[in-house]
Formats: structure tokens, sequence, C-alpha cells
């Protein structure tokens, strides 16, 4: 477990400021603390204090490993952001990478919880993040606008155990992000079903409606990558 640390929302603010990086990347929300400059000193101060009682600031630096995982939150070459609901509880996640380098970091509570991994487990790593659970029934269907196929509007009027999407984006080296449309989940008591949408419009309906398991939801993860590469 060495490459795996947790940090408050406060220390992630302070330390993207000291480091002058952006990581209030989707699906996170990350407050700026302290009202004036002695407030955010004092902040600073007891997160700082607290970076070094875990051993995350040997020698007065913050340790490698942190400044690696938000520079990579911050700076990306692809990322997958995952937001929604698992057995009702919420789920806001993103990988990223830089082509080297990746990480996993989830909310959990006030905290960051940051897993660097490698550049190939991006997929796996999110997908990991829903339970395994079987396809449904039927077979895919295009869907799309006011068109909605009766067996798919009665499939998503079913009692749902978790749903949410997926966000694929890349970056080139000039910094311009380019995003593939949502990838959405539904998990029912007769199994998982996907919807992967055809334009931007984030957990909207629209695209192709069919049963998806975890190796499923993994396949169509890796070809939203290739849209936005």
């Amino acid at each position: 477990m060495a490459d795996v640390f947790t940090l408050s929302l406060a220390a992630v603010d302070i330390l993207s400021d000291v480091l002058g990086i952006n990581v209030r990347r989707f699906p996170f929300v990350i407050p700026s603390i302290g009202e004036n400059v002695d407030e955010r000193v004092d902040i600073a101060s007891a997160v700082f204090t607290d970076l070094d009682t875990r051993g995350l600031l040997p020698d007065g630096d913050v340790a490698p490993k942190v400044l690696l995982g938000l520079r990579l939150l911050a700076n990306y070459h692809v990322a997958i952001a995952v937001f929604g609901t698992v057995g009702g509880q919420p789920v806001y996640a993103r990988v990223s990478s830089d082509g080297r380098n990746g990480v996993l970091a989830s909310r959990q509570r006030q905290l960051l919880r940051f897993e660097l991994i490698k550049p190939e487990m991006l997929v796996p790593a999110v997908v990991g993040l829903l339970p395994a659970l079987a396809a449904g029934d039927g077979g895919p269907v295009a869907v799309g606008g006011d068109a909605v196929d009766a067996w798919v509007a009665d499939t998503l009027r079913r009692p749902r155990t978790g749903t949410g999407y997926f966000l694929v984006s890349g970056r080139d080296m000039a910094g311009k992000e380019t995003s593939a449309p949502a990838l959405t989940w539904v998990d029912t008591a007769d199994g998982r079903y996907a919807i992967r949408g055809d334009g931007n419009d984030t957990g909207s309906a629209r695209g192709t409606f069919a049963p998806a398991d975890n190796a499923s939801i993994g396949g169509h993860l890796v070809e939203l990558v290739h849209v936005v590469l």
C-alpha cells in the first residue's frame, strides 16, 4: 500500500495553491479554505503538520508520491471521471495518466484517496469501482430524442441498485481538451445496462441502450479512450 495515501480537502486546496496547479477536476469539488490570508496561513500550518505526522513530509519536502498524484490529477493526457451511486452510496472518482504514470483519485467523505497506478490500469481501476454484476436481458437498442423503445422505457422504470456515468477526456500537448460521449450505467435487480451516448449530453438516454457487465463496460471505455487520443 506504499503508493496509496489520503489528503483532506483542505490539504488538496493548500497543496495545489503551493504547487500552482489546478486540481479542481470533475467530479470533485474542492473548496477554497479560509476567508483571508491569515486564516490560510494557519490552515496551511495545520496541513503541513498533519503531513509530517503521517510521514508525507520527509525532510520538510512534500513526499514525491503526493506530488505525483496531485500533478497527475491536474495535468493529464487522458482521464476518466465517474459520478454516480452504488448500493445507495455515492461514487466520485477519477483516473488520469500522463502516459508514464497514472492515478486513481476517489472521494471518501471529506478526504481524497489517491492510488498511483500504471497507465494501462486506468480502465480496470475505474471499472473496479462498480460491483460485479451480470448483464441484463435483451439486446442493443438505438434510442434518441423522444423516440424511446417500449422495452427500454420499461427497463428504466425498474428499481435501481445503482446508476451513474463515465466521462472520458483527453488533452493534447497544447492543453486542448477533447471529450467523448458519456457512458451511463444502470444497475437493476435484473442486471446491468449501459447507455452509450452519441453526443456530450451527459447522462441522457441518447445513443445505444444495451445489456452490460463489467467486461463490456470496460470495452466501451477503451473505445472511448481511443476517441479522445
